[in-house]
């Protein structure tokens, strides 16, 4: 750290502002367990000549929150620090590299958690400090705040594209990131045909392939199951799309897609959600199922039209319209069924 960095913390005497003000205390009845907060950020301001950042948020309820998650980006190739003083009280930063006072994030997205903390009441706002090894930018980017121990909702992806051309050992697949959150540490798995694998030859700008067996170029995966991981990198926000290439060791034409393909984010989020709402983006190749009454058609979950009375249906599939029920002449026949009245 160079010796005028540290002569304006001393000036600032590392006053850390932490600072609630507001409301009396409310208390968080059973019946509003399930509910989420919302924030408004007030205040997003870094001086350079002080290495010094300042971010103010308020609380628009409908709960307290005691654990609150803060994450933005610097200036690429620089990092938030983590020396004595820069990291608020009751917080921490990460994800870190180094130790003690020369520890910093790995990239420029940084991460700020405090975990059962003085409750942040709604309508109260919070403000702290950070610091950066930069004095080159005037306000953090892709600030977003979350109260992370009531369920977040993960952002969700849906497959564009799922494509392999033998012949060239080159597969290609493009995802898009259906929301609500930017992503920055995704995963992307899928199976290429048994016996084969996929190979480190080549690998994605910031990705990992694993697990591998054997180092360099020549490595592969161990079977047919293959993980690529991206960590801290460039966000994918919602809507964005992102696309990939990997190799194999097949140059069959007969493989021409990755089969069991799953998309998901890693650490955006806390908590998987059960289904997926309509309207927001699904793939029919992996991660949450649409909710009851909806399918995933073209990448977005739609509601499910429901079938008339006489249409052919079938148990379990789509729903006949309200008051009629899926009829089977023949309870052993399941393909000689109709949607009929309730009382007939």
């Amino acid at each position: 750290m160079n010796n005028s960095r540290t002569s304006n913390f001393s000036h600032l005497g590392r006053a850390l502002a932490v600072a609630v003000v507001g409301f009396t205390a409310t208390v968080i009845g059973a019946g509003q367990a399930d509910a989420q907060p919302t924030f408004t950020v007030t205040k997003n301001a870094y001086n350079g000549h002080d290495w010094w950042g300042t971010i103010t948020f308020r609380n628009n309820g409908p709960v307290a929150t005691a654990n609150l998650q803060v994450e933005f980006d610097i200036p690429a190739g620089k990092h938030c620090t983590a020396e004595p003083g820069s990291v608020p009280p009751g917080a921490t930063l990460s994800p870190l590299t180094g130790s003690g006072s020369s520890a910093r994030t790995v990239s420029n997205h940084c991460v700020f958690t405090w975990n059962n903390t003085t409750p942040l009441q709604p309508g109260q706002t919070k403000t702290f400090n950070y610091s950066t090894d930069t004095q080159s930018f005037s306000s953090a980017s892709n600030l977003r705040i979350k109260d992370h121990d009531v369920g977040a909702i993960c952002s969700t992806f849906a497959v564009t594209k799922n494509v392999y051309d033998g012949p060239d050992w080159w597969g290609t697949i493009t995802f898009k990131n259906g929301g609500p959150y930017n992503s920055y540490n995704f995963k992307v798995e899928f199976d290429v045909p048994a016996g084969y694998h996929c190979t480190n030859d080549y690998v994605p700008p910031g990705a990992t392939l694993s697990p591998l067996n054997g180092t360099g170029p020549s490595a592969h995966t161990p079977s047919n199951h293959c993980v690529y991981s991206w960590s801290n990198a460039s966000p994918i926000a919602p809507g964005g799309s992102k696309t990939f290439n990997y190799s194999t060791d097949n140059n069959k034409t007969s493989f021409t897609s990755a089969s069991n393909l799953r998309v998901s984010d890693q650490q955006t989020c806390v908590g998987t959600p059960s289904c997926t709402d309509q309207g927001n983006y699904c793939s029919s190749s992996g991660g949450p199922a649409c909710c009851d009454g909806s399918s995933c058609v073209d990448g977005t979950c739609q509601p499910n039209a429901c079938l008339p009375e006489a249409s052919v249906c079938v148990p379990l599939g789509p729903a006949c319209c309200a008051n009629l029920s899926c009829a089977c002449s023949d309870p052993l026949d399941p393909t000689n069924c109709h949607c009929i009245g309730m009382g007939n």
